[in-house]
């Protein structure tokens, strides 16, 4: 499978508009993409070269981003939805 795009929810308490910038993506240690701010309460990579992903092999994807302000708040990130995750099949193209 090949994985072009995903989209996080920010639901922590930060103001991730304005607390927080230059989102970072890192799929097994390798920064896949970026994006500079959030919308509303969303983060979306796309990346600028789909990732192949392998059957049967774990991924570990990690996010980092600059925290401008915000002392005492949290940042929570999760997927809200299947349809936050852009992939399509290597084998048969679905």
């Amino acid at each position: 499978m090949t994985l072009s795009s995903i989209t996080l929810k920010e639901t922590g308490t930060v103001d991730d508009m304005i607390e927080i910038a230059n989102w970072k993506l890192y799929m097994d240690g390798t920064e896949v993409a970026t994006t500079a701010k959030s919308s509303d309460k969303y983060v979306t990579f796309n990346l600028a070269t789909a990732a192949t992903l392998k059957a049967s092999k774990i991924v570990k994807f990690v996010v980092k981003a600059d925290i401008i302000g915000g002392a005492g708040k949290n940042v929570l990130l999760s997927l809200d939805s299947t349809l936050d995750v852009t992939a399509q099949g290597t084998k048969y193209g679905y």
